[in-house]
């Protein structure tokens, strides 16, 4: 499984993007980002969420998780992301920062 994130936006505008294998990742590692990600119920959310009609500085994070059966991506902002996802988007912002 691997996942592919991007978060772009905010007053800054500064870029963030992380690719992470799963199956390169120690099991326990793996456990718990499959956990973030039943957890979320990723695969059941729109792809989908409206943007703000107020505001200008949120950011706009595109997660897809693609398996070897399936792909979904879902675009969301840190405005209307469900309370859910968030653990799973911290994890890939953390992961995004490890890189530079």
């Amino acid at each position: 499984m691997k996942i592919y994130y991007s978060q772009v936006g905010g007053f800054a505008g500064i870029a963030l993007s992380t690719e992470v294998d799963i199956n390169s990742r120690p099991s326990e590692d793996r456990q718990r980002i499959q956990t973030m990600i039943d957890s979320a119920r990723f695969f059941s959310l729109p792809s989908q969420f409206p943007s703000p009609k107020e505001g200008a500085d949120y950011l706009i994070h595109k997660i897809t998780i693609e398996t070897e059966k399936s792909k979904h991506t879902v675009e969301t902002t840190d405005l209307t992301m469900p309370n859910g996802l968030w653990p799973l988007v911290k994890y890939l912002i953390k992961e995004s920062k490890s890189k530079y």
